[in-house]
């Protein structure tokens, strides 16, 4: 089991710290946080000052991209940030329930104090940043941190990696409803609800508090894509 004690929201999955490395994680956070939109032309030279990487490592942290359908890469032509596939979105939440299903029933069937402390550690973190809007992507990384830390906790940090590899577009939605009015308040209630659940013991109830709250984002799809008609196909 990984010390919770040593995770925080901006470490996950570190790795030997790698230009690619370095380069996949800065270019993948401004997708998801939509620092860089749906067909955004990606220019490699410009992306290469940026990032303060040469030309080979940033080729591989887009292949890297690409293969998590974030970007899509048209060789001699143009490589530029791919729109959210409607369609997909399902198989991609299929997956992460069927995970995280499995992980809050060996939790909540055996837990500790020290996990319920670093969860409701990161809930404060995150109750500080309802009214600041301006801060949703601190409040996303803190969400990642939530069920990261539920992983880390049964042994499976680097299942949890390979499931992130599979959500980019999950979590692209996700972040898209974070502004909107009521949701980071909502998130904190439904995370606190989590923890409630594991402390009782009632492997039913978090396993349904558990689908509650990663998928609410899937039921408002709709809604998403008429606020954005531009970042969905």
């Amino acid at each position: 089991m990984q010390k919770l004690s040593n995770i925080s929201a901006f470490n996950l999955h570190s790795k030997t710290g790698s230009a690619a490395d370095h380069a996949y994680q800065q270019l993948r956070e401004r997708i998801v946080f939509f620092n860089l939109k749906p067909d955004t032309v990606l220019v490699r030279k410009t992306l290469s000052d940026e990032l303060g990487v040469s030309l080979t490592p940033l080729r591989e942290a887009l292949q890297r991209l690409e293969s998590e359908e974030l970007v899509v890469v048209i060789p001699q032509s143009k490589t530029f940030v791919t729109r959210i596939d409607s369609k997909k979105l399902g198989e991609a939440h299929f997956l992460r329930l069927s995970l995280e299903s499995e992980v809050i029933r060996r939790i909540t069937e055996n837990h500790t104090s020290e996990l319920i402390s670093s969860l409701s550690r990161v809930i404060e973190q995150q109750r500080l940043l309802i009214n600041s809007p301006e801060r949703a992507n601190e409040f996303h990384a803190l969400d990642e941190l939530f069920h990261f830390t539920m992983f880390a906790f049964v042994g499976q940090p680097d299942l949890h990696a390979m499931l992130i590899s599979k959500l980019g577009n999950l979590a692209r939605l996700r972040r898209l409803e974070l502004p909107n009015s009521g949701k980071m308040q909502w998130v904190v209630d439904a995370h606190q609800a989590i923890v409630d659940g594991i402390q009782s013991g009632d492997i039913q109830r978090s396993l349904n508090l558990l689908r509650t709250d990663i998928s609410a984002s899937m039921s408002k799809l709709p809604l998403l894509e008429s606020q954005h008609p531009d970042y969905f196909y």
